[in-house]
C-alpha cells in the first residue's frame, strides 16, 4: 500500500511501494524470471505564495528520497544481495 501524508508544517511524506516483473524471452515466449518488491520514502516541502488570493502559487521542495526495501524473489525463494 501506497502512502502520502501532509502534517500542519507542509511536509509531504511519501511511501511508494512498486512490484516489478523481469521478463526474458526464451523460445518465443516472454517468462518472468524474478519479481523485484521496491518501497521508495520520499519527503518534501510545500509552500503557498497567497499574496494574490485570485492567483495562489504552489511551491514542493524536495528534500529527500530514500529506497528503504528491495526483495528479489525467484518464485517463492528470496534471493540474496550483496
Amino acid at each position: 500500500m501506497s502512502v502520502f501524508s501532509v502534517d500542519k508544517n507542509g511536509e509531504l511524506k511519501a511511501n511508494l511501494n512498486l512490484v516489478l516483473t523481469i521478463l526474458v524471452h526464451i523460445d518465443g515466449h516472454m517468462t518472468p524470471v524474478r519479481n523485484l518488491y521496491v518501497t521508495l520514502a520520499a519527503t518534501a516541502k510545500t509552500l503557498m505564495d497567497d499574496k494574490n488570493p485570485s492567483a495562489k502559487k504552489f511551491t514542493v521542495i524536495p528534500k529527500n528520497i530514500k529506497l528503504s526495501q528491495v526483495k528479489m524473489m525467484k518464485e517463492d525463494e528470496e534471493m540474496e544481495m550483496e
